[in-house]
């Protein structure tokens, strides 16, 4: 904000005094505002910082403005929005079994806003089911065909995040349309984005303890350009009204039912529900490998919504690898792939594929490969049958041990107890086994002296060299 736009904006808290709605929206944004400009050191005129603070101070005496709340307030308004049903929902999201827009009108939310902040910690727009896909490939051929589709905020926001080359693609269905709700909900999502990144910092609930998260300067603005960018995609394509409650995503497939289109949709959950109605449904990785891209230009085109938090994409070991290389370790779009099922159900050796990403973290630093690894198991026993979690178990840390020795790196001592931590003690399986699964893997693979090298990993037993 410009000191010429805080000055209206505070003349317009004075003129609007007496409605509390107004005063208190043009409070909050002027005290985001002067704290940016104390954080950043923004040059405003002393006198214009002087009216913004009595502008600020009226509102709030009155009752109508900005509250500042105790951290034991702030932890309890915090676990009234964190209620057991929406705990479920958002499982129920990331299980692919509730479109995030139903999530977003639970929460009181935009839409909008909660895909812009990745507040699922991922984009759960893929599906991994070949009949699914092979539903996805056939709508979105019939769309390109037919040069239109219904869109829905999702598929908007991915090909926003494809830069330029999603632009080529939405030129592709010149006749795309979507809702009048969806838009307005570009245009809700927008303002609560604006008004969210004015803070330096984020405060979350976890275990009962408040968690405060610096947001920097950088991704506060790159949020707000995302905001407007997001709204401007979606004002600019046609929009027709649909009588119906909250949710844009069931707007937009009673949109494409009335019009005989397929609907464009980023959402698993809602394609599901579209399907069930009749209405063919396709998301942007099937519109990409519709369009009959270039191998090359395709796997680029995953990868870059795979750095953008979209999980369940066909993702290499290398590639997942790579995505981590360029973000960092341990957290990151590379390693959240790791603890869906979905990867580890792709088609395969996933774990030849974990072994490349755990020998890339092994190759940053011992620590990392422990946390990489404890996510990995994650990913690997949700949905292992009972019977085979032990062996599953031990197959992930055998490869991480492996992929430690191709490193060079060794492991932490403790390597083993610091995976047992968060895991059931009945899937644990004795240390003894795993350092004689150890010992053979290495053996298989032809290195000198495997027991040495079992040893110098796992230094808890010796098993001499093999006769």
């Amino acid at each position: 904000m410009t000191p010429a736009d805080a000055d209206i904006a505070a003349e317009l808290a004075e003129q609007y005094a007496h409605a509390p709605a107004l005063a208190a929206a043009f409070a909050a944004l002027l005290m985001r505002e002067l704290r940016r400009v104390e954080r950043d050191r923004v040059p405003w005129p002393s006198e214009l910082v002087d009216r913004v603070r009595h502008v600020v101070d009226a509102v709030t005496a009155a009752g109508h403005g900005p509250q500042q709340v105790s951290d034991e307030e702030l932890r309890r308004r915090l676990e009234d929005a964190q209620d057991e049903r929406l705990r479920d929902a958002q499982f129920q999201v990331l299980r692919k079994e509730m479109p995030l827009a139903t999530f977003a009108s639970m929460a009181g939310r935009s839409y909008g806003q909660l895909l812009l902040q990745r507040s699922l910690g991922a984009i759960i727009a893929a599906d991994d089911h070949p009949g699914l896909q092979a539903a996805g490939a056939e709508a979105a051929a019939a769309a390109l065909a037919a040069g239109g589709a219904v869109a829905e905020l999702s598929a908007v926001h991915l090909l926003q995040l494809l830069g330029r080359d999603g632009q080529l693609l939405r030129h592709r269905l010149p006749d795309l349309r979507t809702t009048t709700s969806t838009v307005d909900d570009a245009i809700r999502s927008r303002d609560a984005i604006w008004v969210s990144v004015g803070a330096s910092h984020l405060v979350r609930l976890e275990g009962g303890v408040l968690r405060r998260e610096e947001v920097s300067a950088t991704s506060r603005a790159l949020l707000r350009r995302r905001a407007a960018e997001l709204e401007d995609m979606a004002a600019a394509l046609p929009h027709d009204p649909v009588p119906g409650g909250p949710n844009p995503g069931d707007d937009v497939i009673t949109l494409a039912e009335r019009e005989g289109l397929a609907m464009y949709s980023d959402d698993c959950a809602l394609r599901a529900q579209a399907r069930a109605r009749g209405v063919p449904a396709f998301g942007t990785t099937e519109l990409i490998a519709a369009t009959g891209l270039p191998a090359e230009k395709t796997a680029e085109l995953v990868m870059t919504l795979a750095a953008e938090y979209v999980v369940d994409l066909p993702l290499t070991g290398e590639q997942a690898a790579a995505l981590q290389a360029a973000t960092g370790w341990p957290d990151g779009p590379g390693v959240i792939p790791l603890n869906r099922h979905q990867w580890w159900q792709q088609p395969g050796d996933r774990i030849s594929a974990w072994r490349t990403v755990a020998r890339a973290a092994a190759a940053e630093a011992p620590q990392e490969l422990v946390s990489v690894t404890r996510v990995a198991l994650g990913g690997a026993l949700e949905q292992c049958d009972p019977g085979r979690m032990r062996q599953r178990y031990q197959q992930v840390v055998v490869a991480a041990l492996l992929a430690a020795h191709e490193a060079g790196s060794g492991v932490p001592a403790d390597f083993l107890t610091q995976l047992a931590e968060p895991a059931s003690p009945e899937i644990i399986p004795e240390p003894m086994y795993v350092h004689l699964a150890l010992f053979e893997a290495l053996r298989a693979e032809g290195v000198t002296d495997p027991g040495a090298v079992a040893a110098s990993l796992l230094p808890q037993f010796v098993i001499g060299p093999a006769a």
